[in-house]
């Protein structure tokens, strides 16, 4: 094109580093292990949808595992690539422990979140629950409320009251100063046939 006269030498020359750039990016994703992953899975789920019969539930756990993907933090995913790197070098037992984990983000936490149609619609239905608990509780409080003001009387031991001994002697019981003893009981009641 230089020689035809299409580009001047300032256009070849952009046109060069950008050439050059992809191809360094290219080396830099294959480094990557998402990327390296992601080609593994790609091809593997592909045979699985074609070969099983619940294809859904596949699409449900791969979408799962690319939102726990976008949203771990950097330690997770992390922890998440260290565990997958065991299985690196087969390729169908790397794509069953992926599969796992969107299963398991989807059980725990994804299934809601699509459910409710998105992040947003989560938020606003969790919201909603939160303020109808929060009218709840406050009623309850307000009827804790009351009956605490009009029985807290009842809390207080009266002074007149009689504490039962459950001895049954009331000669015992008389004196101030009597204390609980075994034999007294029995000895009065000897007296007493």
């Amino acid at each position: 094109m230089k020689e035809d006269g299409t580009l001047v030498d300032e256009e070849v020359t952009m046109l060069l580093d950008h050439i050059r750039f992809e191809e360094e990016s290219d080396e830099i994703s294959e480094d990557i292990p998402i990327m390296r992953y992601g080609k593994i899975w790609d091809k593997e789920i592909e045979y699985m949808r074609k070969y099983s019969s619940n294809s859904a539930d596949i699409d449900q756990y791969v979408s799962a595992f690319q939102h726990l993907i976008q949203s771990s933090t950097k330690k997770e995913m992390e922890d998440i690539f260290i565990d997958l790197s065991h299985y690196e070098n087969d390729e169908v037992e790397l794509t069953k422990q992926m599969l796992k984990l969107g299963q398991e983000y989807y059980e725990d936490i994804y299934s809601e979140i699509h459910e409710a149609g998105g992040l947003r619609n989560l938020k606003t239905r969790l919201y909603g629950k939160e303020q109808e608990l929060q009218k709840k509780l406050d009623t309850l409080q307000k009827k804790y409320d009351k009956l605490k003001e009009k029985h807290e009387d009842y809390d207080s031991t009266p002074g007149n009251l009689r504490l039962p001994s459950g001895s049954g002697n009331n000669e015992l019981h008389e004196k101030e100063d009597a204390t609980f003893d075994v034999s007294k009981i029995f000895a009065s009641r000897y007296k007493r046939r």
